[in-house]
């Protein structure tokens, strides 16, 4: 299966004034980073990175072309300008396919639990897990499945499983989703606001 590509270029010079230069000019500062101790400043395009980053979010690999010479990227971390909300800097990690890797993979629940139709709530207590893997293991998201769940059921993070070579990384079994029954759950928010 084909990956996404992203071109970048070299750049020399940096400063404030260069990069304020290069976000006028519709690019984006980046830094690609590898195991290997590799540190390469590059200019993207704004645009292309923003239409990369709504298929593989912090999660799913792409390769990115430096000037010809392509690498098996992760997108490590996006700086945001705070009023504009527009990309002031990002920062990619290059993998080694067999190293493994340790990341943050969304959550989510899927299905309808029975105890929701009882009355009852989901609460899901985690967004995100941290797993690690293999670079090509890497799950895109976490799916619960909570068809099944009734009122006061609770699925833990070790019931989470994501095959084999993927390893959720915990010390405590905490809850990461409850069907709560939404009469008991406001007695004891009644009972704590009182208390």
């Amino acid at each position: 299966m084909s990956r996404p590509t992203l071109s970048a270029s070299k750049r020399t010079e940096t400063g404030k004034s260069v990069n304020r230069k290069l976000r006028s000019a519709g690019m984006v500062p980046a830094v690609f980073y590898s195991k290997a101790g590799e540190n390469i400043a590059l200019s993207i395009k704004d645009a292309e990175f923003l239409k990369l980053y709504r298929q593989v979010r912090y999660t799913q690999l792409f390769d990115l072309n430096i000037d010809g010479e392509t690498k098996t990227t992760l997108i490590w971390t996006i700086q945001n300008d705070p009023v504009r909300g527009k990309t002031f800097h990002v920062d990619f990690f290059g993998v080694d396919m067999d190293t493994p890797i340790t990341v943050k993979v969304p959550v989510k629940t899927v299905g309808i639990a029975p105890g929701v139709k009882l009355g009852g709530r989901m609460e899901l207590y985690r967004n995100v897990l941290e797993v690690t893997c293999k670079p090509e293991l890497i799950p895109a998201i976490i799916e619960l499945d909570i068809s099944t769940m009734t009122l006061g059921q609770t699925k833990f993070v070790a019931d989470v499983d994501l095959g084999e070579g993927v390893k959720v990384n915990f010390d405590n079994n905490f809850a990461l989703v409850r069907c709560v029954d939404k009469s008991k759950a406001a007695a004891a928010e009644e009972e704590a606001e009182e208390e």
